[in-house]
């Protein structure tokens, strides 16, 4: 469409239907037109446009002029300003958002705005904290939701210290598949932080003996997370946690001490970089010689090695 056959004076004598057509055609214009002029035309007919009267027409233009990436500044917030139903849409999608005035705008807007910067496309780290530290948990919980965005161990780190105590929140936290693999425990600790809290309150336990129940509780209940796991969330986790030199003779020996023999063999599986299938197979049945000669190539010493194959030949026994 050529915005210069629209007249300014004639915009709001047209009828409802034809406005929306209007607005939906500059905001389609505006995000891909290249001569000056004609935009500067486009750009007085949108004002009119994002002030209309009607949601229809302000919606039209709103749901083309997203994709447009140098919108004036008061055009911008004039759109921030208006009703959920047509902000909220241009706040998730807008590419004429920057992180600096998304930032800005984390430090003053309505929880349901930080909630739709939460689901943009790509969040960054830095708003991505800035949203779980400042933010409501429904705003938290939708950064969590958006597989796209950033997130780091200072963001989990927040999430936790702020909502350990909102369950749903923190199970989805723990389902991401790019979750820092030092977080997953600290989730069930503090946790179980908040439940030693309720054990002193409630029996007139000593902070000390009701830590101690909690921690048995907390590492209980974390072996009980990784078997019954999904394969790739357990895949996942023992990723990460090799990545960083974390798969140890001590974790595996209480994998078996745990009885969980899938996680031991996934683990031994990523230390050997063979797979899982074919280190299971070899390993069915108690077979300990072929246990001691992945113990051997992974590199364990011979004292640790028969630590590990009596747990293994026990566990696999059923003693």
């Amino acid at each position: 469409m050529d915005a210069k056959v629209i007249e300014l004076s004639d915009i709001q004598n047209i009828d409802l239907e034809s406005r929306a057509v209007i607005a939906e055609q500059i905001g389609r214009f505006l995000s891909t037109c290249e001569n000056e002029k004609e935009r500067s035309l486009a750009i007085e007919i949108a004002y009119m446009l994002v002030n209309d009267a009607a949601i229809s027409v302000r919606t039209s233009l709103i749901n083309e002029v997203k994709d447009c990436a140098n919108l004036p500044e008061d055009m911008v917030n004039t759109i921030l300003n208006d009703i959920e139903q047509v902000s909220v849409p241009f706040i998730i999608t807008a590419r004429s958002l920057t992180d600096d005035y998304l930032a800005e705008l984390l430090e003053h807007c309505e929880p349901y705005c930080a909630k739709a910067i939460a689901k943009r496309e790509n969040l960054s780290e830095e708003l991505g904290f800035i949203i779980c530290d400042k933010g409501d948990v429904e705003a938290v919980d939708s950064l969590m939701s958006n597989n796209s965005a950033e997130l780091s161990t200072r963001i989990c780190q927040r999430t936790i210290s702020r909502f350990a105590g909102v369950r749903p929140l923190m199970e989805k936290m723990a389902a991401r598949s790019d979750l820092p693999y030092d977080i997953v425990e600290n989730i069930v600790f503090k946790v179980s932080q908040q439940y030693s809290e309720y054990l002193i309150a409630e029996f007139k336990l000593g902070s000390d003996y009701a830590a101690y129940l909690t921690t048995i509780s907390a590492r209980k209940t974390f072996m009980e997370l990784l078997s019954k796991a999904p394969d790739f969330e357990l895949f996942n986790y023992l990723s990460q946690l090799h990545s960083q030199k974390g798969i140890t003779s001590d974790v595996m020996l209480g994998y078996l001490q745990a009885k969980h023999m899938r996680t031991f063999i996934a683990a031994l599986s990523l230390l050997l970089d063979q797979p899982f299938e074919d280190v299971n197979k070899k390993l069915k049945g108690t077979k300990k010689k072929a246990l001691a000669k992945y113990l051997e190539t992974v590199g364990f010493s011979q004292s640790v090695s028969g630590v590990l194959l009596i747990a293994y030949e026990r566990l696999a026994s059923g003693e």
